[in-house]
């Protein structure tokens, strides 16, 4: 399998989310192809990467049987701090989670893929509440919506 990433444990991550979304998706009827056809087509989003795949089922002469491989045919970068970065968009982000505060011209944005949990104080618990806290679903739609943010900001 291609190489999308340096770091081997990451890389094994990946392949692993890739085999998995194989074991669940892959179509029973793609099994019927002939050998050496492309038998399921996927994408995941994994580490603010969209990476699209192909399997193949091929004969390895030297096992004699059937192998499953995996064929990487595209890597799309989805990085939110290389679009902030390169817009001179004041920002930062947590540590601890997928969260962006972005400060644009109508205040500040939160944008994540989760709630910000309140801060317990004794038996208090205190909400952060956020003007502009947008909520989304999964790393691809926080790319999108800082890649709106920055858009509407240009305008």
């Amino acid at each position: 399998m291609k190489k999308v990433f340096q770091n081997k444990v990451v890389q094994g991550l990946l392949e692993s989310a890739i085999w998995e979304d194989v074991a669940e998706n892959a179509d029973a009827e793609s099994y019927e192809m002939e050998a050496g056809e492309c038998k399921y087509e996927g994408e995941i989003t994994f580490d603010f990467k969209i990476v699209e795949f192909e399997l193949y089922e091929t004969f390895d002469e030297e096992e004699e049987e059937m192998v499953e491989t995996i064929e990487i045919t595209d890597v799309e970068d989805i990085d939110p701090d290389k679009l902030l970065e390169a817009s001179d968009i004041e920002f930062s982000k947590s540590n601890q989670s997928k969260s962006y505060y972005i400060k644009l011209a109508d205040g500040e944005h939160r944008v994540s893929d989760h709630k910000r949990p309140a801060i317990v104080d004794g038996f208090i618990a205190h909400e952060h509440v956020y003007e502009n806290e947008h909520i989304c679903d999964g790393e691809k739609e926080i790319y999108d919506t800082i890649k709106e943010l920055i858009m509407e900001e240009a305008k």
